[in-house]
């Protein structure tokens, strides 16, 4: 498949774009970046393989433009199998949704091609694709051959899309043999009874179900083991519990009697206690009292130290405050100097600023004249459009004609028409009458009214009949011919050929032609067509009206008047400029006398005006420099005066220290009577002691009951173990039949599966001895690239190279390993060399989007070469000829493909109308 033309309408930033030349071996499309490059790429992928008409999908969404809204219109024509097709899409999910599928069809020599509508809708999609051969666009050749940008690297060998896999596969002679498919297809349905198609184990396998059955009957095994056993420890666990019941009895008793003996002794230092919580109370109390007196005497001491530091501080800050003061004073006079020069050169500058309203309006005059021009322009070809738009109007509403859909239903009714007519031709029976002489009949057929009918000597009538015929001749009597039993079908052919050859005329009737015209139905063919041209050459016209006046003409006769306005109402203004022609040269003298002067006189009220900007920061910073002082002289002065206040409230230093005394002998007091009150350790500890007894009697007790409890439950779990040495030998017997059976599956499936890898190891084997054409192929390039360390190509699971072979080394280099630029070359020469072999006879489309953007400029100019030659077919190595390709480029670096004198180059951004 190669493509001859491309035209988009209303796709993304696209607003129309008609690419007519591109069958050319080779075409260099360029633009900057966010032309659209990528954007027709996705727009042919999109007409071609991956969407019908309707705009619900996600990547047609995001193809509307977003200003205009308008309906996208991709229209792609393509040439395979030696015929040149046209497909339209528009994509809409409402009524202006469609797709169209046409074919050129040869008229003859003299007269030009024809295009010949194949189908609509959606069957116009898929028949797109069925003969194309793929169902989408990354399907078949175009895997390798229409890479999105930034693409460099192979898909894997185990990923190739299947028709691109079959088609190598037949090109390169690996297809199997009938017998070799008999056996493949035995092998993988033995296979299927054992493992998953990757070769996992299957879940319903007979090897997993078995290893189930046994680990479920491993299970049952060890579980009855296991309740033998524990019957077994059940036994010996009892007869342990019953022997230590009298020794917990014992045990209780004892706590019980300890518990008691605490009991008494702790009713007994109940008094000394309460004593001894008072006094630790009063020691608490007066070292409290101790802690705040010696507190207040430190706070005294340290704020009188502090008043007489900010004294200090104060002195001196009034001493700078006066020295701030004069400072500012004297700033503020150079600014009043300063100011008065700065108003005096504005005012010089605003009498010279008055001038440019003069040229304001030359430019008005000069732009008005301009646009006068432009409107009239667009008036002019709107009105020459409109003329055209109401003659074809007036031509469309005398054609009166049917639509495709009505045209298909009367050849349909033809056909059908004929069908039926056959059938009564042959199912209707004849009557021949030779009459000896001259004389008359009267003929009733099928039940009609008699007719009468002249015989004529040596003249035969036939008489043609379906069911009954009635024949009166003179006074010979009446013949009577009829079935012996009636054909109902061949009354229902009849009634239906009415009732169709009725349709047929009212419907012509409809569109004012006779069904005794010699072909009506090609008569409204013709008339059917003219109208298609004359709709499309009316669209075509309003399109370019609409753009000429997208709002009408109104709007462009309302703005020349309004231009017109506009132009006397700045020479009302401006009479002196009524002589004046509109000349930007004049204009732009005498604006660049007044900016020259005007730049001057700036430039001088600049400085003035920075001058005055310094003058009003110094005094700012003066005067913030005055008032921080003040602020900090004020702050100084309140902090001391709160420090007076506290010193007064807090008294006098004496009596703080005499009661910081009495406080100190109040401590040593308490203490004294703490001691007297202190508690033994055998005291202090007769709570704890009590409640650990407590404690260990009530454990006791709870591990009595429990141990009670145990021993009766061990006796119900007892009665219910009965019976386990049977159970466990039936276990055990049918561990060892699934064992058996096991092994025996096993082995199978394990046999099947070598035999599978075998088979497909050999058929491997033969794959990698037949690509060794691409190999050849891609290693010549290579060389041509100066990659000269390579001898050979390694094909690993498929039939794309998996990496590159350096001499006497055994280990390939992974294309991946290589440097970003060799990468995408080497990537680059193995999807020429597959697309040029499996091209075949018909030369075939590869799309590359913004390729070769890490090569060096020597490689890059050797890869122009091997492009070239890609194109055309030719190929210098070992291997045979490669069929040509027509190679679309997409760049924004146009200059790196000037070194191709064959290619075509387009500016894609001459020829884009914005959307």
């Amino acid at each position: 498949m190669i493509l001859h033309a491309v035209t988009i309408q209303n796709w993304k930033n696209i607003g129309r774009l008609e690419l007519t030349d591109l069958d050319h071996p080779l075409v260099v499309l360029y633009g900057p970046n966010r032309t659209g490059k990528s954007s027709i790429v996705e727009a042919i992928r999109c007409c071609l393989y991956d969407f019908d008409h309707d705009a619900t999908a996600g990547r047609i969404k995001c193809a509307i433009p977003w200003l205009t809204k308008q309906v996208p219109e991709i229209r792609v024509e393509f040439e395979t199998g030696g015929q040149r097709y046209r497909l339209m899409k528009r994509f809409d999910k409402g009524k202006q949704g469609d797709a169209v599928l046409e074919r050129r069809v040869p008229v003859g020599r003299s007269s030009p091609a024809e295009w010949t509508t194949l189908h609509r809708g959606k069957e116009a999609s898929r028949e797109a694709r069925r003969i194309l051969g793929v169902t989408k666009s990354t399907d078949g050749l175009n895997q390798l051959l229409w890479l999105t940008q930034g693409e460099i690297h192979l898909p894997e060998g185990n990923r190739l899309n299947a028709p691109l896999q079959e088609r190598l596969e037949s090109v390169l002679g690996q297809l199997l043999t009938a017998h070799d498919w008999d056996f493949s297809r035995t092998l993988e349905k033995a296979c299927q009874r054992y493992f998953t198609p990757q070769f996992r184990e299957k879940k319903d396998s007979p090897v997993t179900l078995l290893e189930q059955q046994r680990s479920e009957c491993r299970r049952q095994v060890e579980v009855l083991s296991g309740q033998l056993r524990q019957a077994e420890q059940l036994v010996r666990d009892f007869h342990g519990l019953h022997a230590g019941l009298a020794e917990e009895r014992q045990l209780i008793e004892a706590s019980r009697h300890e518990v008691q003996q605490l009991i008494e002794l702790d009713q007994a230092t109940r008094q000394k206690r309460a004593e001894h919580k008072t006094a630790r109370l009063r020691l608490d109390t007066a070292e409290k009292e101790y802690a705040r007196a010696e507190k207040s005497l430190a706070d005294y001491v340290a704020r009188a130290q502090d008043l007489l530091r900010q004294n200090t501080d104060i002195a001196g800050l009034e001493d700078s405050l006066k020295q701030a003061d004069a400072s500012v004073a004297r700033l503020r006079t150079n600014l009043e100097r300063t100011q008065q020069h700065f108003d005096r050169a504005r005012s010089v500058v605003s009498t010279h600023e008055q001038r440019s309203g003069e040229l304001a309006d030359r430019q008005l005059l000069i732009d008005l004249a301009g646009g006068m021009e432009r409107v009239a322009a667009r008036l002019e070809e709107f009105d020459g459009q409109a003329a055209a738009i109401a003659g074809m109007q007036t031509e469309l509403a005398g054609i009166s004609a049917p639509e495709e859909a009505e045209l298909r239903k009367l050849r349909t009714n033809r056909s059908e028409a004929q069908k039926r007519r056959a059938t009564l031709e042959a199912e209707s029976l004849r009557l021949e009458i030779e009459p000896a002489g001259d004389g008359s009949a009267d003929v009733s057929l099928d039940g009609e009214p008699p007719r009468a009918v002249a015989l004529d000597a040596g003249a035969p009538l036939e008489l043609q009949f379906r069911q009954q015929a009635e024949v009166s001749i003179g006074s010979f009597g009446k013949l009577r011919v009829r079935r012996g039993t009636q054909n109902f079908s061949i009354e229902e052919a009849a009634t239906n050929l009415r009732q169709l050859d009725q349709e047929y005329v009212d419907a012509l009737r409809t569109y004012g032609v006779a069904a005794d015209e010699d072909e009506p139905l090609a008569l409204l063919d013709q008339r059917a067509c003219r109208r298609q041209e004359l709709r499309r050459a009316l669209h075509t016209a309003e399109d370019a009206q609409r753009r000429a006046a997208p709002d009408g003409r109104q709007p462009l006769a309302a703005e020349r008047s309004r231009l017109e306005q506009q132009r006397a109402a700045i020479l009302e203004r401006r009479p002196e400029l009524a002589e004046w022609q509109p000349d930007a040269v004049d204009l732009h003298a005498r604006q660049a006398d007044y900016n020259e002067m005007l730049h001057q006189l700036r430039r001088t009220s600049e400085d003035l005006q920075s001058a005055v900007e310094t003058r009003r920061r110094e005094c700012e910073q003066a005067d913030n420099a005055a008032q921080t002082l003040r602020t900090q002289l004020a702050g100084l002065k309140a902090t001391r005066q709160a420090h007076v206040d506290e010193l007064t409230r807090m008294g006098d230093e004496t009596a703080l220290a005499e009661a910081q005394r009495t406080a100190r002998a109040a401590v040593d007091g308490a203490r004294l009577a703490l001691a007297d009150t202190m508690l033994t350790p055998d005291e202090q500890n007769i709570e704890a002691r009590l409640n650990n007894a407590r404690h260990a009697l009530e454990q006791r007790q709870d591990r009595l009951r429990e141990t009670e409890n145990r021993c009766e439950g061990i006796r119900g779990e007892l009665r219910g173990l009965h019976g386990l040495h049977d159970d466990l030998a039936a276990a055990e017997a049918e561990l060892r039949r699934l064992d058996a059976e096991f092994r025996e599956h096993q082995l199978d499936a394990e046999a099947h599966r070598l035999l599978h890898g075998l088979f497909d190891e050999c058929r491997m084997r033969q794959v990698r001895a037949a690509t060794g054409r691409i190999g050849e192929r891609v290693l010549d390039w290579a060389r041509r690239l100066g990659l000269d360390d390579y001898d050979d190509c390694r094909f690993a699971d498929g039939y794309l190279p998996a990496g590159m072979l350096r001499p006497g080394l055994d280990e390939a280099v992974v294309l991946a390993d290589e440097s970003f630029g060799t990468m995408e070359q080497l990537a680059m020469l193995v999807r020429l060399a597959v697309g040029g072999l499996l091209a075949g006879d018909e030369r075939q489309v590869a799309i590359l989007d913004d390729p070769l953007t890490h090569a060096d400029s020597g490689k890059h100019r050797r890869m122009l070469e091997i492009l070239e030659e890609a194109a055309r077919g030719r190929h210098t190595g070992n291997g045979s000829a490669v069929a040509p390709l027509q190679i679309l480029v997409f760049t924004c670096h146009p200059e790196r493909f000037d070194h191709v004198p064959s290619a075509k180059q387009i500016d894609l951004a001459a020829r884009i109308t914005r959307a």
